[in-house]
C-alpha cells in the first residue's frame, strides 16, 4: 500500500514538472537595491531559457555596486514532503548561494566587476525524508556591466567684466568658456568663491553653445555664466552631475588635470571691473548719480553720501600732484561714509571715492 502511494505521489508530481516546463521563456528578475550606481540599463533580454541584463555605470567608476538577488518568476508548490530549494552558482561551477522556501535567492558580494557574469540557477522540490529532489528548472543569467566613455576635454576658462544697459561697468562678473568637448552630456561648471557668496546653479557644458552654425561638441560662449560682484577668489571647477536608475543622484568633482580639464581661478579686487570716470577737475561731465561731500571746506570729519543706492567701497584723498595723502577702505561697502581729515594741512584735495559702479572724484577743501 505504501509503495502505491508514493507511486501516486511521484507520478503527481512529473505531471506539475511537465506543466512548469512551458514557462521556460518567463525572464528571471535580478534586484539591484537602492544603492546601485548604475545610470542605466537594457532591462531583462530573454533567449531562451537565459536572462541577459546589461548595466551602465559612470565612466570614473570600476564596478557596478548594490545589493542583488535573482527571482524565479514562475509560480509553483511542491507535494506533501518537499520544499522549494534554489541553489545559484556561477557557469564555471563556483557555488554562490542558495534558499529554501523562497522563489529568489540572493548574490551575496555588493559589487558586479565589468564585463559579463554569468550564472546558473536551478530550482528544486527538495525533500528532507529520504524522497529523491525533484529538478523544477535550469535557468541562465548573464549581467553584463560596462562603463559610459570618458569625457574629453579642451577648454578655456576666462572672467570677464559686466557691463550695464549704458555700457558702463556694473562691477559685477562673469566667465566665459571656449573650447570642444566630447562625451560631456553629464558635465557642469560650477563655481564657488572663498566668501561664500553668490550661490548659483552649475551651468551644463553642453548647453554654452549659442551658435547653431558650430558642431554640437564645440563652446563659443561670449554671453558668459555666472554672476556676482562680492570682492574675492573665484574658482571654476567641473562636476559630473547623474541620475541613478533608482532615482540617487550622483555628483563627482572632475579631478584637476584629469581628461583634459584644468581647474580656473581668478581673483577679483575692489579696483575690478570699475569704470574711470574723471568728471572734476578737467572733464566737466556729470555722473548720473550725484554726492554729497560735507562738511565741505571741512576741519576734521568728512561725511560722503551717494544717492541711487550705490555703495562706497573705498575713499582716497589725493593732492594735485595725484600723490595719495590719505587712503581708507571700508569692511561694509554702504551709500554713506566718513573719513577723519584731521591730519592733513590746509589746502584743495581731490576726494576718488571707489564705489560698486565705478570711480568719482570730488573737490575737498580743507581748513
Amino acid at each position: 500500500m505504501k509503495k502505491t502511494i508514493l507511486k501516486t505521489t511521484k507520478l503527481l508530481l512529473a505531471v506539475g514538472l511537465l506543466s512548469l516546463n512551458s514557462f521556460k521563456s518567463e525572464a528571471q528578475t535580478l534586484t539591484y537595491g537602492n544603492n546601485t550606481n548604475a545610470v542605466a540599463t537594457s532591462g531583462a533580454v530573454i533567449s531562451g531559457s537565459t536572462t541577459n541584463y546589461t548595466f551602465t555605470i559612470p565612466f570614473y567608476q570600476s564596478s557596478m555596486v548594490g545589493t542583488f538577488s535573482i527571482g524565479y518568476n514562475t509560480i509553483f508548490s511542491c507535494g506533501p514532503g518537499y520544499f522549494k530549494s534554489i541553489t545559484l552558482h556561477k557557469t564555471d561551477g563556483t557555488y554562490v548561494s542558495n534558499s529554501t522556501n523562497s522563489n529568489g535567492v540572493s548574490i551575496p558580494s555588493s559589487s558586479m566587476p565589468l564585463g559579463t557574469t554569468s550564472y546558473v540557477m536551478k530550482v528544486y522540490c527538495a525533500s528532507g525524508g529520504g524522497l529523491p529532489s525533484q529538478l523544477i528548472a535550469t535557468k541562465y543569467i548573464n549581467v553584463t556591466v560596462v562603463k559610459e566613455a570618458d569625457p574629453s576635454l579642451s577648454l578655456s576658462i576666462s572672467a570677464f567684466c559686466k557691463k550695464n544697459k549704458d555700457n558702463l561697468y556694473n562691477g559685477y562678473i562673469g566667465f566665459n568658456a571656449t573650447g570642444s568637448y566630447t562625451n560631456a552630456s553629464k558635465l557642469y561648471l560650477s563655481v564657488v568663491n572663498t566668501a561664500g557668496t553668490c550661490s548659483q546653479a552649475d551651468t551644463k557644458l553642453t548647453a554654452l553653445s549659442n551658435n547653431i552654425n558650430l558642431p554640437n561638441n564645440t563652446i563659443i560662449n561670449p554671453s558668459g555664466f555666472y554672476d556676482c560682484n562680492t570682492n574675492t577668489t573665484y574658482t571654476v571647477s567641473m562636476v559630473y552631475r547623474s541620475a541613478t536608475i533608482t532615482g540617487q543622484n550622483l555628483v563627482y568633482d572632475i579631478p584637476n588635470g584629469a581628461y583634459g580639464w584644468t581647474d580656473y581661478s581668478w581673483t577679483k579686487t575692489f579696483k575690478s571691473c570699475l569704470n574711470k570716470l574723471d568728471p572734476w577737475p578737467n572733464d566737466p561731465i556729470k555722473l548720473k548719480t550725484s554726492s554729497v561731500v560735507y562738511p565741505n571746506p571741512a576741519k576734521d570729519i568728512v561725511n560722503i553720501k551717494l544717492e541711487n543706492e550705490e555703495k562706497i567701497i573705498a575713499v582716497s584723498i589725493l593732492d594735485f600732484s595725484n600723490g595719495i595723502q590719505k587712503k581708507q577702505e571700508f569692511k561694509k561697502a554702504t551709500s554713506e561714509q566718513t573719513i577723519d581729515v584731521t591730519d592733513l594741512r590746509k589746502g584743495i584735495y581731490v576726494l576718488e571715492i571707489v564705489t560698486d559702479q565705478g570711480v568719482r572724484k570730488e573737490k575737498l577743501v580743507k581748513e
